[in-house]
């Protein structure tokens, strides 16, 4: 949600340390400009990826010295994934475009590797990589075409296994992609060895929307004769045999079907206008108006969901018009409420906040213009045994940004009126 296209873009590392009142020493490093239309992502440690919406060259940043490494077209249309495994930059594309543009039939997608600090192509391979991937070994199937999917060395192209099973993906497990045959027949193939085991069985033509450890949600096909897509309900499956265990009758008629979390054993509808809790036997348990879930995390033997209460319309003086809060899940009962702090990335230990300086009527406390918060602030809550779910504060930014991404150890942060991303902030991983 905060990887919007920025106009312009100047990068600045600063060490930061952890106390309220840091003393980091300071190193502005300035990065090249963007042309509209290009914007920054982070892709690792220290780098950063420089992509445009015009057309399908890359380039890649090194953030610690502000240098542009390389830029170059790498030939296979728009990108859809980059990662970095052991020096090696990993890019893949749905759909292969020619020189004209043109997008060619289904089952032309393309994956190459290149070098990360030269740029210099190192391999390429038919088919698009899957979302997840364990260790070093990317899995790489065809979208469009029978050929089956394969795991391949990251560093040097070298196929390890090839699977004729792994067709969709559509759940994984933390090591194993779970495939849906036509027939419903649902297997399980681990990725770093290619092995297929079956799991069970869906009924015909029902799809994985979500899944856990204990339970799996699938959603049926459309009605017939339906006209528009209508996704008549979603199924709860045990997730070890697919046994149903329930049926909930929440319809969607728009392209994507519900918007559901599993949130321990129940069910949560993220919100959009009003956020639903269900049991797994499909009643209501409580519903939060204006409420939208952000994220579900685990604390203890305590399940809290992280999201934003709406106020749109309220205006007092004083008062957050939208606010940050952790909501038990079992009750809905409001456990913390962190005001305008907003949710930046939820690690093992640390939820990753920010307090931005917008002025706009979201996050805005509703105050005279001069008070207006005048600099972002970054600041984390500690999920640990014990702790206060309170903010702590990290060192103000130094200026005024809308929104930012945390990844691999570092902070970058824009301002989107103005459609600029000015600052990378090394923080690092291991905060005591």
């Amino acid at each position: 949600m905060w990887r919007w296209v920025r106009i312009t873009l100047l990068l600045a590392t600063l060490a930061v340390g952890l106390s309220t009142n840091p003393s980091p020493s300071a190193t502005r490093v300035v990065l090249p400009a963007l042309a509209e239309g290009e914007f920054y992502s982070l892709i690792g440690d220290g780098y950063a990826s420089r992509r445009s919406v015009h057309d399908e060259a890359i380039g890649v940043l090194d953030l610690h010295s502000g240098r542009e490494l390389w830029r170059r077209d790498p030939g296979i249309g728009a990108l859809q994934s980059l990662r970095i495994v052991d020096g090696v930059l990993i890019v893949s594309a749905m759909g292969y475009e020619d020189a004209t543009h043109k997008i060619l039939r289904s089952g032309t997608d393309q994956t190459i590797a290149l070098n990360l600090r030269s740029g210099r192509e190192l391999w390429r391979h038919k088919g698009a990589l899957l979302s997840n991937m364990v260790g070093a070994i990317l899995p790489i199937w065809c979208n469009g075409c029978s050929d089956d999917a394969v795991g391949v060395d990251a560093r040097t192209g070298r196929e390890i296994w090839r699977s004729p099973w792994l067709k969709t993906s559509n759940y994984f497990d933390g090591r194993s992609q779970w495939s849906i045959a036509r027939d419903g027949t649902v297997r399980a193939v681990d990725l770093t060895t290619g092995s297929a085991r079956l799991v069970g069985t869906l009924p015909k033509d029902y799809w994985i929307i979500g899944g856990s450890t204990r339970y799996i949600l699938a959603v049926p096909p459309s009605l017939p004769g339906s006209g528009s897509v209508v996704y008549p309900g979603v199924g709860v499956f045990d997730s070890h045999d697919l046994r149903q265990i329930a049926y909930l009758n929440i319809t969607n008629s728009a392209r994507f079907p519900p918007d559901l979390w599993l949130c321990g054993d129940l069910i949560c509808q993220r919100g959009l206008p009003d956020m639903k809790v269900y049991d797994l036997h499909g009643e209501l348990r409580y519903a939060k108006a204006q409420f939208l879930l952000s994220t579900v995390i685990d604390r203890d033997d305590q399940q809290l969901i992280i999201g934003v209460q709406s106020r749109s319309g309220v205006v007092t003086p004083g008062v957050p018009m939208d606010t940050s809060q952790l909501v038990e899940t079992a009750t809905g009962h409001v456990v913390a409420d962190i005001g305008v702090w907003r949710l930046v990335r939820v690690d093992a230990d640390r939820i990753w906040v920010a307090l931005f300086a917008s002025r706009g009527p979201d996050t805005l406390i509703a105050a005279p213009w001069g008070s207006a918060q005048a600099e972002t602030i970054f600041g984390y809550i500690d999920l640990r045994p014990g702790a206060p779910l309170a903010v702590t504060t990290l060192k103000p930014l130094g200026r005024a940004y809308e929104d930012c991404d945390f990844d691999y150890g570092w902070l970058l942060c824009g301002n989107a009126v103005t459609g600029i991303r000015e600052v990378a902030i090394h923080v690092g991983v291991n905060f005591a």
